[in-house]
Formats: C-alpha cells, sequence, structure tokens
C-alpha cells in the first residue's frame, strides 16, 4: 500500500518562499512531483532564484514543475538535470513542465525521457525557458498524439542545439503556437 501511495502523493522538494537555493547532486525515484515551485499564502516574493546541478528525477510522473500559482516568476540556472516519467504504466508523465507566468529559466542539458506525454510542455503565459541541449528517447508513451514539445501562445522555448529526440510513438517533434527559436542550421 505504501508504494502506490508515494507514487500518486510524494513531493520530494517543494519549493515556497526559498529564494537563493542551490542543490547539487540530488537524485529521487518513483515520487509523484521530483521538484516542484509553488506559492501559498506566505508567497515567494516577487521572484524565486535559484541554481541547481546534476539532478536525477527518476520514475517520476511530473520531474520538474512551476506550477500555475508561482505567478510572481521564477527565475533559475540548472545544468545536467535527468528526467524519466514514471514506470511502467506512464500514462500522464511529463519530465519539465511550466504552467507559471513570467519565469526565466535557464537548463544546459536536459533529458526528459519516457514520457506520457509531453518531454516539455510550457503553458502560463510571459516565459522564458532556454534549453541548451535537450535529448528525449520515448515521449508520447499514451500514442495519443503528444508531440515533444508544447509550448503556448505567450511563451518562448529556446534551444541551444538540435535536440536528440527519438521513438516519439507517432508524436510530433514540436506543437502549439508558442514561440521556439533555434540555431539557423536546426531543422524540427
Amino acid at each position: 500500500y505504501v508504494h502506490p501511495y508515494t507514487r500518486a502523493n510524494f513531493i520530494a522538494i517543494c519549493l515556497y518562499r526559498c529564494d537563493g537555493t542551490h542543490i547539487s547532486n540530488f537524485f529521487v525515484i518513483f515520487a509523484y512531483i521530483g521538484i516542484q515551485f509553488r506559492k501559498n499564502a506566505f508567497g515567494h516574493g516577487t521572484q524565486l532564484r535559484g541554481a541547481y546541478s546534476n539532478l536525477y528525477l527518476d520514475g517520476c510522473s511530473t520531474g520538474m514543475i512551476v506550477e500555475g500559482e508561482a505567478t510572481g516568476s521564477v527565475s533559475f540556472q540548472a545544468s545536467n538535470v535527468v528526467a524519466f516519467g514514471a514506470h511502467p504504466d506512464n500514462t500522464t508523465g511529463i519530465p519539465f513542465r511550466v504552467s507559471g507566468n513570467n519565469s526565466r529559466i535557464d537548463i544546459s542539458c536536459l533529458e526528459a525521457s519516457n514520457c506520457g506525454q509531453f518531454a516539455v510542455l510550457i503553458e502560463g503565459t510571459g516565459n522564458i525557458v532556454t534549453i541548451g541541449a535537450l535529448r528525449s528517447d520515448g515521449w508520447n508513451k499514451t500514442v495519443a498524439g503528444f508531440p515533444a514539445m508544447w509550448v503556448t501562445p505567450g511563451n518562448t522555448l529556446r534551444l541551444g542545439n538540435e535536440p536528440t529526440l527519438e521513438n516519439g510513438n507517432g508524436g510530433a517533434v514540436r506543437g502549439s503556437t508558442g514561440t521556439i527559436t533555434k540555431p539557423s542550421t536546426v531543422t524540427l
């Protein structure tokens, strides 16, 4: 009974008013959410900033999420982030998701694999997310047509290099009408 409850409810790290956080060499497995940025009655001021490196978020339904209520802006830099979706029945997994507003997020290397749905989902409005190197092996595990990258209007995803995208189970590479910028030598 513990394992199913943990997979449905466990949030490994939840950051509310934690400006200036630094997390290095973090591993979690079988959590509902690996790392969550939120806002509560105490808020996070006008901006929540941080720096993160070597994050391994294994078997999580959602690896890293900036929640919709975090409207005061989240700004962080991360390097070497690996987020694998939940095993074995991954119907909702999204390794990297932004649903807040006005966030500024830079990730040097992101592997977002074994996804039930999207590898990267950017919602809300006014968000700018930069990913230097994106790799996804196995998104759209539900075979419901989810693209690897979904960016809603009013948001920008900046890719630094051509992403390595394999085994999309029939899902497209990109979707929605948000802005995805990339080097001129990269085709999507």
